[in-house]
């Protein structure tokens, strides 16, 4: 049951920071030469290769809750920094940008539902 409600939950990340992303690139980077698919996938890598790991590896690292959920998502705003950066080929300080956008707008949507 966990398994399914981590699927729903990768799956409505990849989408939302998915859209984000791409506004980001499209109209305030002004990479017009990005490929969509080059967005969506950069964002399916670093959305698999994270969010297991805050799912089910630092729960057992961090029992208290808050501590967990604040060294996660900056655990995974730093990893996602270097996928973006590297597979999109921007700058870093967009790459940063990126990834406090997607995933402050993530936490704020989880945070909602």
């Amino acid at each position: 049951m966990y398994f399914l409600t981590f699927l729903k939950s990768l799956l409505l990340t990849i989408t939302l920071e998915t859209i984000i992303l791409f506004f980001l690139c499209k109209l305030f980077f002004k990479k017009d030469n990005l490929k969509t698919w080059k967005i969506i996938l950069t964002w399916i890598v670093a959305s698999t290769t994270t969010l297991p790991i805050l799912r089910f590896v630092l729960p057992y690292a961090f029992h208290n809750y808050t501590v967990y959920a604040v060294v996660g998502e900056v655990f995974v705003t730093f990893v996602e920094i270097f996928i973006i950066k590297y597979l999109l080929d921007i700058t870093r300080q967009k790459a940063i940008i990126a990834s406090i956008a997607c995933n402050l707008f993530s936490v704020i949507i989880g945070l909602l539902l």
